[in-house]
């Protein structure tokens, strides 16, 4: 087996390629249940984005890798649970 391969991390891959499809799948049976139309499923997409993307860019970024401020504990565990839940490996 080629030694890139043998490198490869398998689990963080597979999820990484494996998440989108689910999605896909997932937009598919809401659409087929007829609930894409529900306002409190764009409401909650719109707000869980910008809480990953705040969480990654304020919280794992800014805070937990420059220290480029100080934030309450309960803040910085907001941001490291949005943060994870990018699911950017």
């Amino acid at each position: 087996m080629n030694k890139a391969v043998r490198r490869l991390e398998w689990t963080v891959s597979s999820f990484m390629i494996l998440n989108p499809l689910a999605a896909i799948v997932g937009m598919i049976w809401l659409a087929h249940a007829g609930l894409l139309g529900n306002p409190a499923i764009w409401i909650f997409g719109f707000i869980y984005a910008i809480g990953a993307n705040l969480g990654i860019t304020a919280g794992y970024h800014r805070l937990m890798s420059h220290r480029s401020y100080e934030a309450h504990p309960l803040v910085e565990w907001f941001f490291l649970l949005m943060g994870a839940s990018a699911f950017e490996g």
